[in-house]
């Protein structure tokens, strides 16, 4: 299972590595094996009749399946196409050995008749999901927005220090020390603006996201990952 793409940064033509899943190679491994042993029993059971004899099928099943072996292309071939029938298409991962760009690209077995009507209509929908991956993220940035917002409120029209009274019959004198609330209040607005410039990024990323699919043309969007 081999493909090929050309690089879209710097037009290079790369070999791509097929993503596949543990279920499908097991569909395969199993399709190989099965088929291996058809054949083998098959060969076995031919042999077995011209030979005869009560351990005559028994014994030439054994050697169907030796046989087997040499019809390892016949069994892969078939392998190949059972997994096909189930997995129409590969996702494959790129990476250019000249300027080291990644990219990642959908193949299908069979051409794809899917027309660009279909498409289109398929694209918005997909803008539209990613769009809205954006919907919950603003409603944490606002109330993100709104503790940073109470919290600057508290420390601007507060004020930061106070003075202590003497102590020890005057021995140690008055000063400034800065308010625990103020603190506080200071250290909260600092930790959940943090966060909120953090859902802020999600945000951005998102909608970057969704504007890159909806930029796509009909064509890279047939072949790309967001279609499915």
């Amino acid at each position: 299972m081999d493909r090929t793409d050309i690089c879209p940064k710097c037009g290079n033509y790369t070999s791509g590595t097929p993503i596949i899943s543990s279920e499908r190679q097991l569909v395969k491994k199993v399709a190989k094996k099965g088929s291996a042993k058809i054949i083998g029993l098959a060969v076995g059971a031919v042999i077995g009749l011209f030979v005869g004899g009560p351990h005559a099928s028994a014994i030439c099943a054994v050697l169907g399946f030796v046989i087997s072996f040499f019809f390892d292309s016949v069994t892969t071939e078939f392998s190949n196409e059972v997994e096909n029938s189930f997995y129409e298409t590969t996702q494959f991962n790129f990476q250019c050995p000249r300027c080291g760009h990644l990219w990642s690209k959908v193949f299908h077995f069979q051409d794809d008749t899917t027309t660009d009507a279909v498409l289109l209509s398929q694209k918005a929908a997909k803008v539209d999901t990613i769009r809205k991956q954006a919907n919950n993220h603003w409603t944490k940035f606002g109330i993100l927005g709104a503790i940073v917002f109470g919290c600057g409120y508290y420390c601007a029209t507060h004020d930061r220090t106070y003075m202590t009274g003497e102590h020890l019959w005057g021995l140690i004198s008055s000063r400034e020390v800065t308010s625990d609330m103020w603190i506080f209040m200071m250290v909260l607005l600092v930790i959940f603006g943090l966060f909120a410039i953090q859902q802020l990024r999600i945000i951005f990323r998102i909608q970057n996201e969704a504007d890159k699919v909806a930029n796509m043309s009909v064509s890279e969007f047939r072949y790309s990952t967001y279609r499915y």
